[in-house]
C-alpha cells in the first residue's frame, strides 16, 4: 500500500468518525425527556382510552396527548407517526406490539414494526420512551405466546435504540398475568388503577419524576 492510498484511507476513516460523532451528538438524550413539556403517547387500545397519558401529564408536569388506535399492530400504528409529529411533542411514549402477537405474527414482526416507529420519531429529532408489552397472558388467546412476549420485552430493554425503556412486569404475576388490582376483567386491558400505575412507572423510569 503506497503513501497516497494510506492517506486516502485515513481521511475516509476520519470522516466516518466525525460523521458518527455528529449523528450521536444530534440524537436526543435523556435530558430531553426530563425537560419535555409536551409528551405524546402512541399505541393501541391501551393508549386509546387516554387515561394513563393524562395521568402521566400530571406526574411529569407536562401537556400530554394520546394517539391510540384500537386493535392495530405496530405496522399500522407506524402509519400514524406523522399525526403525532404534527402535534409538535417534545417526547414520544410508545406502547405497542401486543396486537402483533395476538394476530400470531410473532415477535420479529413486532420488533420490526417498533424499530421503524422509533426510527421515524428519531428522524424528527425527538426522544423515544419504549414501554414493554404489559402482562397479558391471562387473555383468552394468549396461551403459547409467552416466549414471544419475552423476546420482544428483552429486545426493548437490551437492544432497542431508544432514550428510555419502561419495565411493566411489576403489574403482573409470575405467570405473566395482569394483577387483579390492575385488570379491567378482560385480562388484557387496564382498569382505572392500572392506568394510574402505568403512568407512575413511565414517570419514574423514563422521566425521573
Amino acid at each position: 500500500m503506497n503513501d497516497s492510498t494510506k492517506a486516502v484511507l485515513l481521511l475516509v476513516a476520519a470522516g466516518v468518525v466525525l460523521f458518527t460523532g455528529w449523528k450521536l451528538m444530534a440524537r436526543p438524550g435523556t435530558k430531553a425527556l426530563r425537560k419535555a413539556k409536551r409528551v405524546a403517547c402512541l399505541g393501541d387500545s391501551l393508549t386509546h382510552a387516554g387515561l394513563y397519558c393524562g395521568d402521566l401529564a400530571a406526574y411529569v408536569g407536562a401537556s400530554a396527548k394520546a394517539f391510540g388506535y384500537e386493535g392495530q399492530g405496530t405496522g399500522a400504528i407506524g402509519s400514524h407517526v406523522d399525526d403525532v409529529l404534527d402535534w409538535s411533542p417534545e417526547a414520544v411514549v410508545v406502547l405497542a406490539g401486543v396486537n402483533d402477537l395476538r394476530s400470531h405474527s410473532g415477535a420479529q414482526t413486532a420488533i420490526s414494526g417498533l424499530t421503524k416507529i422509533y426510527a421515524k420519531i428519531h428522524e424528527a429529532g425527538l426522544p423515544v420512551v419504549a414501554v414493554e408489552i404489559l402482562p397479558w397472558h391471562g387473555y383468552f388467546d394468549a396461551k403459547g405466546w409467552e416466549e414471544n412476549t419475552r423476546i420482544v420485552n428483552t429486545w426493548i430493554r437490551r437492544e432497542a435504540n431508544v432514550e428510555a425503556f419502561v419495565r411493566t412486569s411489576s403489574m403482573g404475576n409470575s405467570e405473566g398475568r395482569l394483577l387483579p388490582e390492575y385488570d379491567d376483567g378482560s385480562h388484557l386491558h387496564l382498569n382505572r388503577a392500572g392506568q394510574g400505575e402505568l403512568a407512575s412507572l413511565i414517570a419514574e423510569q423514563a422521566f425521573g419524576r
